[in-house]
């Protein structure tokens, strides 16, 4: 029977052109090639209204696997074959950049969080100096004693913060600094966000002996395009599965594996699970034990051990293709300080000695896959920067998130309800700026886009507990994250749209 190929690429463009949509080259290719004559047309047909389901302006590859595989006779033959090359024939490609140790020193001395601190300090310094404006800054203890007037520039950290004035320090000196009575808008949005143990740029003017803010400049991230992978591979994105927890959502985290395995799924859907390589966890693998009073009262699951021989059996039902990345949480048998340390391998199991292919890293984790950042943080600091930031709120994790990518801090504020551990360098400031931030920890998903970075909080697999039930919390549920690594861009999607 006459192959596709046959056809002119021309015809092709055209019949999809004729709908309002475009096709990428590699898409085009693949549906030539990949259908036989008697069904092609069938096959642009549905690769057309997966492509409009999608919203999407142009068909791409994985609208056509999808196209294939939901199609009869030899297309679903074929399909198969398109899974495998995407699955099986891709190897992984994961550096590990950056994981907190298995053994990790812990101490709270004097001495040991003054080191820390200037190590934050200077890390933070030098993100600020690459700046041109900021290149060369004015110590805070010249600028007190200088008789000049003109505009300083200053680098320092946040001591205290009230409506009507700053308390900072750097290594030279500590000094008060005055906020103007009106300021432009731009400059108060700034100050909102100033939060205690943060360090920013500082442009100030002296009157008399009284020195005022003129503006704020934060580390923040560059404002460059996101880079994007040759194959169009995808990785998934979780966090919190509570395994252990009468919340745990068991059947819907077992459907997810079946519609990665290809047994479940929408024609759209389908296209998506053909092209998963990589799926992260951000933290919470299960309920854990004592994490909170009366906790025991809401497992099913009593024994720490067992919880997690449960759910190495849930994550062993994803395709073995498909390369974990696995960090810790709160509620994770590792320290509460951050930054926390893997998770220890032997309560991993299988994952680690049969499975082969899953990275154990620890809270936060840098890991590029396929030369993509990804920044992996379960999000503990989230509720400190709710509870400190005008305008962020539970309901949005991504603006907190956002905030801390700002911030190039995972944890600014020492002292709050995030335990942050001060023994040796600052390993929670952000030193680079990532193609993707993950992270969880509030249950609450969201999704956002900040100058080239995709920012997901990818919700839970864990039902309402009396806990968010009292606090008023919707938790949000059997969520995910799908980062898209050929086309650089995330989306957040729910389990029930994708069966």
């Amino acid at each position: 029977m006459p192959s596709n190929s046959e056809i002119p690429a021309a015809d092709v463009v055209n019949r999809v052109l004729s709908e309002g949509l475009f096709i990428s080259r590699d898409a085009l290719d693949l549906l030539r090639k990949s259908a036989a004559r008697d069904v092609y047309e069938k096959a642009v047909v549905s690769a057309i209204q997966i492509a409009r389901q999608e919203k999407a302006t142009a068909i791409e590859v994985r609208h056509v696997m999808a196209a294939i595989s939901v199609s009869k006779g030899e297309v679903v033959e074929l399909g198969a074959r398109v899974r495998a090359t995407l699955g099986k024939e891709i190897d992984p490609e994961v550096e590990l950049m950056y994981s907190p140790s298995d053994t990790m020193p812990v101490s709270d001395s004097v001495s040991s969080r003054v080191d820390y601190f200037r190590s934050r300090f200077r890390r933070l310094e030098r993100i600020l100096m690459s700046r041109p404006d900021f290149s060369n800054p004015v110590p805070v203890g010249e600028i007190t004693k200088a008789s000049a007037q003109a505009p300083f520039k200053t680098i320092a950290m946040i001591l205290k913060k009230d409506s009507r004035r700053l308390e900072v320090e750097d290594p030279s000196d500590s000094a008060t600094l005055y906020m103007p009575k009106n300021p432009d808008p731009e400059l108060e949005e700034k100050l909102s966000y100033l939060v205690v143990d943060m360090v920013v740029g500082l442009e100030l003017r002296k009157f008399q002996d009284a020195v005022f803010v003129n503006d704020v400049v934060l580390p923040d991230v560059p404002d460059t395009p996101a880079k994007k992978t040759k194959d169009p591979i995808v990785t998934l994105l979780l966090s919190d599965l509570h395994v252990g927890s009468q919340y745990y959502l068991e059947k819907e985290f077992a459907t997810l594996a079946e519609w990665l395995s290809g047994a479940r799924g929408t024609a759209s859907s389908q296209g998506i699970a053909n092209a998963v390589k990589y799926v992260i966890i951000a933290g919470d693998i299960v309920d854990g034990v004592f994490v909170y009073p009366r906790q025991e009262h809401e497992l099913k699951i009593v024994s720490l051990e067992k919880q997690y021989e449960e759910a190495v059996k849930a994550l062993s039902r994803l395709p073995e293709y498909v390369h974990l990345i696995i960090g810790p949480g709160n509620h994770d048998v590792v320290r509460d300080a951050i930054p926390q340390p893997p998770i220890p391998k032997e309560l991993l199991g299988d994952l680690v000695t049969e499975r082969g292919n899953a990275t154990i890293v620890g809270n936060p984790a840098q890991v590029s896959l396929h030369q993509i950042k990804f920044l992996i943080y379960h999000g503990q600091s989230l509720e400190d920067i709710v509870a400190s930031v005008p305008g962020i709120e539970y309901s949005r994790p991504h603006d907190g998130m956002r905030f801390l990518l700002r911030a190039r801090h995972l944890a600014p504020i020492y002292g709050g309800n995030t335990q942050i551990c001060t023994e040796g360098e600052d390993d929670l400031t952000i030193p680079f700026k990532p193609e993707v931030f993950h992270a969880g920890h509030l249950h609450v998903a969201g999704i956002t886009s900040y100058r080239g970075t995709q920012i997901v909080n990818s919700g839970t697999w864990q039902g309402k507990t009396p806990y968010q039930l009292n606090l008023g919390i919707e938790p949000t549920t059997a969520s995910l994250g799908v980062h898209f690594m050929k086309d650089g861009i995330s989306k957040l999607m729910y389990l029930k749209d994708l069966i």
